[in-house]
Order: C-alpha cells, then structure tokens, then sequence
C-alpha cells in the first residue's frame, strides 16, 4: 500500500510526498525481512527515480547507491539475465555521467 501511494505521489509529482512513503516501505520490509530481502528493490529504485529527477549533485550520488543497492539486490534473486536487472543497470549507467558532469561544475 506505501508503494502505490507513493507511485500516486510520484505521478502527481509531490516527490517528498513520495519519498516519505518509499523510506517508510523500506524501513518495513527490512524490519520483518533483513536489509536484503528482494522486496526491497522496488522502493529503493523509485527512490533512487525521485533523486534524479531533483537534478543536483548530492541528489544524483544519492540515486548512484539506490541504483546500485537496487542491482545488487536483483542479481542476488532474479539472476544477471532478468529485465528488472537489466532495468536497474542502465538507470545506473545513465545516471553516472549525470555525476561526473556535475562533479566537475562543483570543483570549478
């Protein structure tokens, strides 16, 4: 239910909305089920989906550990090969030079 409320958040675009029910999900399934539980990777995608869209620096390194958070947990239960995998790879890869391109504006 956390999710699809914060899907609805998301699509209407009240993102901090959205991230409330996001972090709350997490904190829930990894209390019942441990920190590496396979539910975990949807709210932590959508998280890391929220962060790019905010377009800042600290927000796009934050995406980055939700990215990967989220592929190493798919590559753990559904396996290299599975589109959601493959999903959270390229969000990963496209993100990255989003990073670097700012890192270099905030060391100037």
């Amino acid at each position: 239910a956390l999710q699809d409320l914060g899907l609805c958040y998301y699509y209407q675009r009240w993102n901090q909305s959205a991230l409330i029910c996001y972090v709350e999900a997490i904190r829930q399934i990894a209390r019942r089920f441990g920190p590496r539980h396979p539910d975990l990777a949807v709210p932590a995608f959508n998280i890391a989906n929220i962060f790019c869209n905010a377009r800042q620096h600290a927000n796009l390194v934050g995406a980055v550990r939700f990215y990967l958070f989220t592929c190493q947990i798919f590559l753990a239960s559904l396996g290299a090969e599975h589109k959601w995998t493959a999903t959270a790879k390229e969000a990963l890869f496209q993100v990255l030079p989003r990073v670097r391109v700012l890192a270099r504006y905030a060391a100037a």
